[in-house]
């Protein structure tokens, strides 16, 4: 079992590239990666083709109460809802030939919506990688996420303990998550699939840093195929000082006297041009960082 922290892995764009590799899509991605860079070194914007991934919010409601997330701390004032599968029908209609990923989260938990599994399957049907991320509260039909031709499931799990995990995860139950998730993976093996993979995820807080090698553990008894620690974002609106680690190798922040300070800040983002966010009502924003959906383009 793998375990890493806030790194893409080369075994990933691998797989992607196994499954969803065309040439229209590589000339698609060749051009709007050229104008990404030209646009980085030019006092002009140049946009050359269409994002080769997209991030899709299945639901913009949840059931936990996690205090740093801007959806679970009621940051969010847009409507709740869920995507309507036609307007994904139609996103994927358009794009097929240029996305190579589909990633099913933003704000709010996915499969809260009753046609994720729909979603999920009309995109992998025309060879494009699908993720999803989860709390866990939802996995009692693997089954039909077996089916759906999932590549990827990442299932968030801030502890190691049922004690740390409710510091953070405000309304969950630690041993359903627990029971469910190796109830699907037992399953999965039952009917001798790989697929999909199945990614522990774990924001390292102040609460939580103590257990990583617990949380190691757990994840390899359980199955996984993985475990993921992610680094906490600080939310605006939101007051994350108490849940920062105390390690700052486990903070993406540099503390200074009035502020935090990102560590290894880019100048330029590339999510502007390949990951922009399908948003439940179907609206559209440039980049998940934009979680109240004010800039749409």
């Amino acid at each position: 079992m793998a375990s890493r922290i806030n790194q893409a892995t080369l075994p990933r764009a691998y797989r992607v590239v196994k499954k969803s590799f065309s040439a229209h899509r590589l000339w698609n991605l060749l051009k709007i990666e050229s104008s990404r860079i030209i646009s980085n070194f030019s006092d002009k914007t140049y946009v050359w083709g269409l994002p080769p991934v997209i991030m899709v919010e299945a639901a913009s409601v949840c059931n936990l109460r996690c205090p740093c997330c801007a959806c679970g701390s009621g940051q969010i004032q847009r409507k709740q809802s869920f995507l309507d599968v036609s307007l994904f029908h139609e996103l994927i209609d358009e794009l097929k030939n240029s996305i190579w990923m589909v990633l099913f989260w933003n704000q709010g938990e996915p499969f809260m919506n009753a046609h994720l599994m729909d979603m999920i399957q009309y995109a992998s049907e025309r060879g494009i990688y699908t993720i999803t991320s989860t709390n866990g509260h939802f996995l009692g039909k693997p089954d039909a996420i077996i089916n759906s031709r999932l590549d990827e499931l990442i299932v968030s799990l801030d502890g190691a303990s049922e004690n740390t995990y409710l510091k953070y995860r405000i309304g969950g139950d630690f041993f359903k998550v627990i029971k469910d998730v190796e109830s699907f993976i037992r399953k999965r093996q039952v009917i001798s699939r790989n697929n999909p993979r199945v990614t522990i995820q774990c924001v390292i807080s102040r609460q939580n840093e103590h257990e990583i090698g617990s949380l190691e553990n757990l994840a390899r008894n359980i199955g996984a195929d993985e475990i993921v620690f992610k680094t906490m974002e600080i939310t605006p609106g939101v007051d994350s000082t108490d849940y920062l680690p105390r390690n700052p190798k486990f903070r993406r922040y540099q503390i200074s006297p009035d502020q935090w300070v990102r560590e290894n800040d880019q100048k330029h983002c590339s999510e502007l041009w390949h990951q922009p966010v399908m948003n439940s009502d179907g609206s559209f924003s440039v980049c998940c960082f934009d979680k109240t959906a004010e800039l749409n383009p």
